[in-house]
């Protein structure tokens, strides 16, 4: 689950202190370090070597001096966490940058807070879709009664954000109260 309130990576470090002080760093800015490794969010691993410290991920790869300072680290860790795409069908979707870019054309579309939302759960649960109803809990979980109608209007408006994307019109679909992308 995606929502709002919190970014989830995988971190492998091979230093236990350095990753346990560095969860508590980035706790504080709302990204849980998850413990093992899923296809669907950012991998990132950490190495030292004598006087050095390594960050690779799928995008990048940087290497920097021991000391270094936390902000340059962490921001760099950002970094990649903004680099982070899905790929489908002629489109890449970067859920933590909040647009999705049409490979063919380049078009650019940036998207709100519960389009990303919906967007990026309808990519973690790509195989099976999401109910219209727990899609609806994780946008609004403070709600205490489903509104089939503001989620409706919402994924309505997705769609016809989405439509500007020549590769991304079939790709997004709703039967029998499960909405999922195909």
């Amino acid at each position: 689950m995606i929502t709002a309130s919190n970014i989830r990576i995988f971190i492998n470090c091979e230093k236990d202190f350095f990753l346990e002080k560095l969860t508590d760093l980035l706790g504080q800015k709302n990204i849980i370090i998850i413990n093992k490794k899923i296809e669907f969010f950012p991998t990132i691993n950490i190495s030292y070597k004598e006087k050095e410290i390594s960050i690779n991920s799928s995008v990048m790869m940087k290497k920097f001096s021991l000391p270094i300072k936390i902000d340059n680290l962490i921001s760099n860790i950002f970094e990649s966490i903004n680099s982070f795409y899905f790929k489908n069908a002629g489109i890449q979707y970067f859920p933590y940058s909040k647009y999705i870019k049409d490979q063919n054309s380049q078009k650019k579309i940036n998207l709100n807070e519960i389009h990303n939302i919906i967007l990026s759960n309808l990519f973690l649960n790509f195989d099976n879709g999401l109910s219209k109803e727990e899609l609806y809990f994780f946008i609004w979980p403070k709600d205490k009664i489903y509104s089939q109608n503001k989620l409706d209007t919402h994924l309505t408006n997705l769609k016809n954000i989405l439509s500007g994307l020549e590769n991304f019109k079939k790709n997004f679909k709703t039967e029998k109260g499960v909405v999922r992308l195909n």
